[in-house]
C-alpha cells in the first residue's frame, strides 16, 4: 500500500516485514527485502530510520551463512551511533543497545567471546535504562551463554532463574 519512494514509513514497513518473515521466506529474499529496507532508510537521510532498519536486517538475517552481513549491519549501526554521540546528536538508547547485542552476537559466532561478553554487558546496561523487559530477557541469557562457557556456573544458572522470571 505504500507508495514506492523511499520513505521513512516503507523503509520500516520492510524492515519489519523482513524480520517478521524470518520463518515463511527464504534468506535470499529476507536479504533482498532488508536491503531495500536499509537502501530506503539511506534514502531518507534520518539516521534513526536508518538504525531501525539494520536492526531489522541483522534479525531477518540470523543464519550461519549470513554471518558477514549482519556483521556488516551492526558495525553501521555502532557507526551510527559513535557518530550520533561525537555530533552530540544522539540516537535512541534501544537502537544503540540492539547494535550492541547484535555485535555481540557476530562476535560470539567468530570466537572473539571476551568482545562478545564486553557488548553483552554495555547492551544490557542500556536496556536496564530504556526498561526493556523482551531485550533484559534476551541480553540474560546470552550473558548466562557466555557465563557457562567460562566456567561460572553458578553465575548462569542464577542469571537464567532471574531470565526466566522475567521472561515469564
Amino acid at each position: 500500500a505504500l507508495p514506492p519512494e523511499p520513505t521513512p514509513q516503507r523503509a520500516l514497513a520492510l524492515g519489519a516485514l523482513a524480520e517478521n518473515c524470518y520463518w515463511q521466506r527464504s534468506v535470499d529474499e529476507l536479504h533482498r527485502i532488508s536491503a531495500e529496507a536499509v537502501a530506503a532508510a539511506r534514502a531518507t537521510g534520518d539516521r534513526a530510520v536508518l538504525g531501525r532498519s539494520l536492526s531489522k536486517r541483522d534479525q531477518a538475517l540470523w543464519w550461519a551463512s549470513t554471518l558477514e552481513l549482519r556483521a556488516e549491519a551492526t558495525d553501521e549501526m555502532l557507526a551510527l551511533v559513535d557518530e550520533g554521540a561525537r555530533a552530540a546528536d544522539p540516537l535512541p538508547l534501544e537502537i544503540e543497545a540492539v547494535a550492541l547485542f547484535g555485535a555481540a552476537g557476530v562476535s560470539w559466532e567468530r570466537a572473539e567471546v571476551r568482545a562478545a561478553e564486553s557488548r553483552v554487558r554495555r547492551a544490557r546496561a542500556l536496556a536496564g535504562q530504556i526498561g526493556s523487559p523482551a531485550l533484559i530477557t534476551q541480553l540474560d541469557f546470552f550473558a548466562a551463554t557466555i557465563d557457562t562457557w567460562f566456567g561460572r556456573l553458578a553465575a548462569a544458572d542464577e542469571r537464567i532463574d532471574v531470565a526466566y522470571e522475567l521472561y515469564r
